[in-house]
């Protein structure tokens, strides 16, 4: 079998790579705020974070993601949060070598 080539190398930064939790709680705080709520500490967000936005949004706003506030809470969330991407966002240890 000839070798193939490889076209396309691609890197989940988010959680792998680099530790994002600061930035995602941040976002997710934010929201809260706005809502008139109290924040979460980030050791309650950070492991919701591997589940995703919406684990994180019913997490924090206790709504299913059918509720009628859900995605424009989403929505905010994910605008917050790429306004803020990089605010507290590193590598984990030894990845930059």
């Amino acid at each position: 079998m000839p070798a193939q080539k490889i076209s396309t190398v691609l890197f989940d930064l988010d959680g792998t790579l680099a530790d994002t939790a600061p930035d995602l709680a941040y976002a997710l705080n934010s929201l809260l705020e706005e809502n008139g709520r109290e924040p979460l500490p980030e050791s309650s967000i950070r492991p919701a974070v591997s589940l995703g936005g919406v684990a994180m949004l019913k997490l924090a706003i206790e709504e299913d993601e059918n509720g009628k506030e859900f995605e424009a809470h989403r929505q905010r969330f994910l605008q917050i949060y790429s306004d803020n991407i990089a605010r507290k966002t590193k590598l984990f240890d030894g990845i930059e070598q």
